[in-house]
């Protein structure tokens, strides 16, 4: 089992991480830019929270998902990919 295993929640948290990052790099978005961005969007997080999401380190939240497949046109990208709540515990 590897850290970017999709079947298990750090897995998972890793890898829409990395989706998040792609997508939000796609769209030319800098972290800095993106976080005025997602409070345009009434998701207030700070570039650090976004950078410790885009690691795997923090779980997003499905509010950020949904903002951000709008805000980098992921078409439904990241909040397919999110975790759900029940899973939160890591395994």
């Amino acid at each position: 089992m590897t850290p970017s295993d999709p079947t298990t929640v750090i897995g998972a948290r890793a890898m829409l991480g990395e989706l998040l990052a792609h997508h939000r790099q796609a769209a030319g978005h800098g972290q800095h830019g993106f976080v005025d961005m997602l409070s345009a969007e009434g998701v207030y997080l700070s570039r650090s929270s976004i950078a410790n999401i885009e690691r795997g380190r923090q779980r997003p939240s499905e509010d950020l998902c949904r903002a951000a497949d709008k805000l980098c046109a992921a078409t439904g990208n990241l909040s397919t990919h999110m975790p759900s709540s029940k899973d939160s515990k890591p395994s």
